[in-house]
């Protein structure tokens, strides 16, 4: 190969270089938006995910709370009706 041969593949060579490494800062940029567009995501998931803990604590707490009041109307059912027992009882024995 002549000088001017070697000189021109070396053009070339240097030409395909600074198009590959355009095409690198390209794809580059490209990831990093997608990068800044994911970690916003996240952080909107990271939030969400945040109040709904939120939210299953309040209903958690609800339910609780349901529970005793619910095991509270249990023992006042109990206690009437051993207390409607109890006035039979007496009336029975009132009557006789």
């Amino acid at each position: 190969m002549t000088d001017r041969e070697l000189l021109e593949l070396l053009v070339d060579k240097v030409s395909n270089m600074e198009q590959d490494i355009s095409s690198l800062k390209t794809d580059i940029s490209i990831i990093k938006e997608e990068q800044i567009s994911m970690k916003q995501a996240i952080s909107e998931q990271v939030v969400r995910s945040v109040a709904n803990s939120q939210k299953i604590d309040t209903f958690s707490e609800q339910i609780l709370f349901n529970k005793v009041k619910s095991d509270d109307m249990r023992k006042t059912q109990r206690l009437l009706n051993d207390h409607d027992t109890d006035i039979r009882i007496i009336k029975k024995l009132l009557t006789k």
